[in-house]
This record gives C-alpha cells, structure tokens and sequence, in this order.
C-alpha cells in the first residue's frame, strides 16, 4: 500500500473517531508491517533450510536447473497474458 493511500485511509479511519490523527499512528503502522514481514521472512527461511537439510551440491544443482525451467514457463505465460 503506498503511503498517500496509507495516510487517507487513516485520516479517514480518525476522522471516525477509530484511530488517533497523529503522524504516529502511520509510523506504528510502518512498525507492525515490518515486524510482519520479518516474521514471516524467518519461517520461510527456516521452511527452506529445513527443506534443503542434507542436500549434497550436486543435488542442489539439479534443483536449481529445475526451478529455473520452471520460472521459464511462468515468465512464458506472463509475456502472453
């Protein structure tokens, strides 16, 4: 969400009487997305570490050729659609 929608819809949100108007109140907002996203970044990672665990190189190797076809189909697609 960009930061002028952000701002009007907390403007709007204030002038309800939900939400306090001050500037803090986006900071707050800024704060809890990031800590969001943080946590969310640490359980993938963690899922793909997990995932990836006892992977010799040469299996991660072939992994990789495959998931780069993958995204050639997926970046195919996108050029048609």
């Amino acid at each position: 969400m960009r930061e002028e929608e952000l701002r009007s819809r907390l403007q709007a949100l204030a002038a309800a009487g939900r939400v306090t108007p001050e500037p803090v109140a986006l900071g707050a907002v800024r704060r809890r997305g990031r800590r969001k996203v943080e946590a969310r970044k640490a359980v993938w990672q963690r899922r793909w570490q997990e995932a990836l665990e006892g992977l010799d190189d040469e299996e991660l190797r072939v992994a990789a050729r495959v998931l780069e076809r993958v995204h050639g189909i997926f970046c195919e697609e996108q050029k048609k659609g």
